[in-house]
């Protein structure tokens, strides 16, 4: 990322707000927006709604996001995917940040 670009928030990008807020991920809306912010920083409420190890690796994940709070029956705007991750590279903020190991 360009560190003169903003990162993008609802607060700051009705883009990005409008995104989060869809009812259908597969709305053509979400990938206008992944083509249109490639590469940019986006920040956002969101939850993991499912993590599992990558593979045999026991510090590496593959992690489902989704925007808002958690909820076992439902899920608001589209899925971000995360393959062969470790917690430390999603640059999770808040009190409920799943520990590296």
């Amino acid at each position: 990322m360009d560190s003169n670009q903003e990162i993008l928030t609802v607060k700051n990008n009705e883009d990005l707000a409008a995104v989060l807020a869809v009812k259908d991920p597969l709305d053509p809306i979400v990938g206008e927006f992944a083509k249109r912010y490639d590469g940019r920083t986006i920040e956002f409420d969101g939850n993991i709604a499912n993590m599992m190890h990558h593979e045999n690796y026991t510090t590496r994940y593959d992690i489902l996001i989704y925007a808002g709070d958690y909820s076992e029956t439902t899920a608001i705007g589209p899925s971000f995917n995360f393959e062969d991750v470790n917690i430390s590279d999603l640059k999770l903020t808040g009190s409920e940040i799943p520990e590296n190991s």
